[in-house]
């Protein structure tokens, strides 16, 4: 057995003995999401420049809405998705599904640190389960064997905030929505409360009203659990009955933090966006601390993180965040209870530009004067705030959004890079434990000649890669990885796009020699400057291969992979900045999806075609733009388009004969929801595979019917680009590989999906078991073979190359009696002698056909 599904097996197992582990020892946990940029080298983007990357794409991808879709948007989304028939409908029993290949954690290429993608809450008890919330991966469980999801049967996988019941882990409370502060808005929206009694088998949904979209904070009182907090992005809200009822008692908008006094739960401190409160009364009402007079500042003050030391409660330490320029305002400290407040602000600005994104605090539980402030990196003081030093262990990614004290030694923190814990108070940290698939990646692509070398680029985690199918994978750039492009001829070449920098090019053009291990940044004086985001790179399939990027409105070609580019169009699209393009595997041909703002009917795609720029936009919806444009992989002449963003259901996939010339619209029933990208079959045009930021879909008539096809994986998966893996001339297979924003990289086999023209001729049934000879033959490269069933069962047609390896499995499924034709299409193969062979129940035929080109 795959030695990952015993260890599920095992984390279930445990899982289920489980029954009353006390998931409460938090002094304090903070939960935040706004995009920004890892602070890596001198010239990295903070601030406002990384969180406009993240932010600009889900506004585009939304379009005509904004990164966070209106709630009810959303609830129609959801609602067109569960009227759709879900593949278990069709395929009964389901034989393949959606598998995880990583990364379990990406090794670091220059230290032993382990990276993963963000965490914004954890949870720890006092043995070795951690539980942690993720950005865009669900709600996770470690009980020290292997990772298990917790949330995935609930419609939305970004955890703002989460509360175990005290002393019955089984029993959690689940705030979805992560929550920035840079418009305010928040990133990735939620749909409300959820509570499960049975460690995360089911989740029911709990009313709030009005009902958040973005969780901060949720806490139980750990003295009397009727009662619990939770911080929300639109206001403060309480429940008495253990989070059955709940009532908003603040409507000030944007509490941050909260913080809870361990010896009296009467005393509640809350943060919001410009001040603080406090409770003497469990919630019931507040009154405003940190007021004109105290010592705290009033003035420009926006987000606040706050702790209060467990063995000293009179003892609290606040960030703060300055509002103007999202620096560091200051750190406070105060002896008796909020009161008064002194300056301990360190010597150096710990929240860089991006306070509203990284701002979190907590005192050790056992020593008030052990305090860990993190921003974009990690401080630690040991005298009480009169001196700070910074943690240069990589373990510790940039960017820190959780901080849980377990004792007085061991505490872990959260942050763009995953999980990482120290058993010295913070001295030294350990990251061998962050092994949550959870990487938010933007882009994937694999070698055609190296299966097993795949790489991606990533928000927060750069550009990672794999050299052996997914066993291990390693980050070999930070920063915000975009686009990827392998050569298609030489396995170690790579070209790829990473951001986000200050200068003249926010995302830079980069290309590896050694399969990803190192990067080298492209430059030629062709280059424009440019600050456009999330850049593409993309090459074609000829012998020497065109390399193709792009940055605002121009395309750049390399014909020397990457030594040297020029413009490929002298003059800049009007349209404003280029969304995506792709290419042709050998006949030159470009398309380039422009992503113009409002959307232009006459000036959307771009076909460079025979040295010659056309627009080709005739057919296509007007009020939308072209999000990608994917051509098929056995026929330059056929491409499909998806359309971008929520512009209107019945137009969401197009589909050409003639290189765009023509587009005929093959939406037929697929919901009004953002798509991203679409892979054919290799051999079965009516085969079709859909990948959106609600799971993914197929269709087997060419796109008049679709159903949900998320077998292995949630269905809210945010898929964000797709290709596939051609094996079938190793060992028959051919898999969707798809990046995933929130968990990483998946698989899945459709090597035997519904195969390519299994037609019956009559409703005759024979009287015996046949095969013929294929026609035409000598044929290139289609050919028909016949066959007869007279009986119901498993039929195999399989074709075989002069060596006896797997080529193609034509056909591997359950078939009624009848008379049949198969289609076979060889444009994949080299001329030569082939044999298919057909077996059914006792019967076994093999015959020899000649592909000729």
């Amino acid at each position: 057995m795959n030695p990952i599904k015993i260890s599920v097996i095992i984390s279930s197992l445990i899982l289920l003995v489980l029954t009353a582990v006390n998931f409460t020892n938090r002094e304090y946990i903070d939960s935040t999401a706004c995009s920004k940029a890892i602070i890596i080298s001198s010239d990295r983007i903070k601030g406002v420049a990384g969180y406009k990357g993240e932010a600009e794409y889900f506004d585009t991808w939304n379009y005509p809405y904004k990164h966070n879709l209106p709630k009810e948007v959303h609830s129609q989304m959801w609602t067109d998705i569960r009227n759709l028939p879900s593949e278990k409908d069709f395929d009964s029993p389901v034989e393949n599904k959606w598998r995880v290949i990583g990364p379990y954690g990406m090794n670091d290429n220059n230290t032993s640190a382990k990276y993963t993608g963000r965490i914004l809450d954890v949870e720890v008890d006092n043995t070795t389960s951690v539980r942690v919330a993720t950005a865009t991966g669900g709600l996770w469980g470690y009980f020290g064997a292997f990772p298990l999801p917790l949330s995935d049967d609930i419609n939305c996988l970004a955890i703002g905030s989460f509360d175990s019941y005290p002393g019955n882990s089984n029993t959690i409370l689940l705030g979805t929505g992560e929550y920035y502060t840079g418009s305010p808005s928040y990133q990735n929206v939620g749909n409300g409360l959820w509570k499960t009694t049975d460690g995360g088998y089911t989740w029911t949904h709990i009313t709030m009203t009005p009902e958040p979209q973005g969780f901060s904070r949720i806490r139980y009182s750990t003295q009397n659990p009727n009662i619990v907090h939770a911080a929300t992005v639109d206001g403060y809200y309480r429940s008495t009955n253990s989070g059955s009822t709940w009532t908003k008692v603040l409507n000030s908008s944007f509490f941050y933090d909260m913080a809870i006094d361990p010896s009296n739960n009467n005393n509640v401190y809350l943060t919001y966006r410009g001040g603080m409160f406090k409770s003497t009364n469990a919630g019931a009402n507040f009154i405003a601390i940190g007021v004109v007079g105290s010592g705290f500042p009033t003035n420009d003050v926006a987000r606040i993180s706050i702790t209060v030391c467990q063995s000293s409660p009179q003892i609290l330490y606040t960030g703060v965040e300055r509002s103007s320029d999202n620096t560091m305002l200051g750190a406070y400290k105060s002896t008796n209870s909020g009161l008064n407040w002194q300056n301990v602000t360190p010597d150096t600005n710990v929240l860089g530009g991006q306070g509203n994104y990284d701002n979190v605090i907590a005192a050790s539980p056992v020593n008030a004067n052990i305090v860990l402030f993190g921003g974009i990196r990690m401080w630690r003081t040991s005298d009480g705030g009169a001196n700070w030093v910074r943690s240069l262990d990589e373990d510790i990614h940039a960017d820190q959004h959780a901080i849980v004290w377990k004792n007085g030694n061991e505490v872990y923190v959260g942050n763009d890079g995953g999980l990482c814990y120290s058993t010295n108070a913070g001295l030294d940290w350990v990251s061998n434990t962050n092994i949550f698939p959870i990487t938010q990646y933007v882009s994937c692509d694999v070698s055609k000649i190296n299966s097993g070398l795949i790489y991606g680029g990533s928000r927060d985690n750069g550009l990672s890669g794999t050299t052996n199918g997914g066993l291990t994978w390693t980050v070999t750039k930070a920063g915000d990885g975009s686009g990827i492009a392998m050569d298609p001829f030489i396995s170690n070449i790579i070209y790829a796009t990473s951001g986000a920098y200050n200068g003249a090019f926010a995302w830079k053009k980069y290309k590896s020699t050694d399969y990803g291990a190192t990067w080298t940044e492209m430059i030629s004086p062709a280059f424009d400057s440019s600050q456009n985001s999330y850049t593409k790179v993309r090459t074609d399939g000829n012998i020497n291969p065109k390399v193709y990027l792009h940055s605002e409105g121009f395309v750049y070609v390399s014909t020397n992979r990457g030594d040297s580019w020029s413009k490929l169009n002298p003059l800049e699209f009007n349209a404003g900045s280029i969304l995506n393009l792709s290419a042709s595997r050998t006949q030159g041909v470009l398309y380039v999806c422009l992503n113009a703002s409002p959307p232009s009917s006459t000036n959307k795609l771009k076909v460079y075609d025979g040295g010659v720029w056309y627009e080709r936009s005739s057919g296509l919806p007007a009020n939308v733009n072209i999000r990608n444009v994917t051509v098929h992989q056995n026929n330059d002449n056929i491409a499909y388009a998806v359309v971008n963003g929520l512009g209107g259901a019945g137009q969401k996939l197009f589909k050409t004969t003639n290189r765009g010339v023509n587009w005929i619209n093959i939406s037929g029933d697929i919901p009004n929801i953002p798509l991203s990208d679409v892979v054919t079959h290799p051999s079965n045009p009516n085969n079709l595979y859909l990948g959106s930021q609600v799971g993914g879909y197929r269709s087997t008539n060419g796109g008049t019917n679709w159903h949900r096809w998320n077998n292995g994986i949630p269905e809210a998966t945010i898929i964000t680009e797709m290709t596939y893996i051609d094996s079938l001339s190793s060992n028959g297979k051919f898999y969707i590989l798809a990046a995933t924003y929130g968990r990483g990289m998946i698989v899945r086999d459709i090597s035997g999906d519904d195969p390519i023209g299994i037609q019956p001729i009559s409703g005759n049934i024979p009287t015996k078991f046949s095969l013929d000879q294929n026609y035409p033959n000598p044929f290139n490269p289609n050919t028909n073979i016949k066959f007869d069933i007279p009986k119901a069962g498993n039929v195999k047609l399989v074709v075989y190359d002069i060596n006896g390896r797997e080529v193609n499995r034509l056909i591997n499924q359950n078939l009624p009696a009848g008379y049949y034709n198969a289609d076979f299409n060889a444009s994949n193969l080299a001329s030569g002698v082939y044999f298919y062979s057909l077996e059914a129940n006792d019967f076994t035929d093999v015959k020899k056909m000649i592909l000729v080109k």
